[in-house]
């Protein structure tokens, strides 16, 4: 009667081992079967976008303008480069009444050396000053931008843009 515990908690260990080996396998099983439904396209996009930095502006060239929305082609994101073929490479920008759009201009050397020269004498007269910028801004219309143009888009803060395929654009500058 001595032995009767010692085999039935043997018995039990034995059946909770199998239970567990039979569950394990069972899970790997389905697991299995669920990743290798995945296409190697959707496992590419699932990489590129596991890769891609967190952001709220992109950058890239106007492929189209239809009504209020512009059709960029985006070929990165903060230096991570975005294959031609993938999803995330175009990129549907909706403008509205509250998007400001700017065209950018960078200074000429000349331009910029006489700012900086500016400031100079204004930093040794005591002022604060901030210094110069070496482009200029100015407010454009929609109807100012075409096909071929490269611009920035800015999203905002609420609107990770890294995965997104239609962006409301907050500002976008023309550059």
């Amino acid at each position: 009667m001595e032995n009767e515990p010692k085999k039935t908690s043997s018995l039990v260990v034995l059946l909770t081992l199998v239970v567990g080996l039979v569950i394990g396998f069972v899970a790997s099983s389905l697991t299995g079967k669920q990743s290798s439904q995945q296409t190697p396209e959707q496992a590419k996009e699932d990489t590129i976008k596991a890769i891609l930095p967190s952001t709220y502006n992109l950058s890239g060239t106007i492929k189209e303008i239809k009504g209020d929305e512009i059709i960029l082609d985006v070929p990165g994101i903060m230096g991570v480069n975005i294959p031609s073929d993938s999803q995330l490479r175009t990129r549907v920008i909706v403008i509205s009444e509250a998007t400001k759009i700017y065209s950018q201009t960078q200074l000429s050397a000349e331009e910029f050396s006489a700012a900086v020269e500016r400031y100079k004498k204004d930093l040794a007269k005591g002022l604060k000053v901030t210094p110069p910028p070496p482009s200029t801004q100015k407010e454009i219309t929609k109807g100012e931008l075409a096909a071929g143009d490269n611009i920035q888009v800015n999203g905002g803060t609420n609107q990770d843009l890294k995965v997104l395929l239609t962006i409301n654009a907050l500002e976008i500058i023309k550059r």
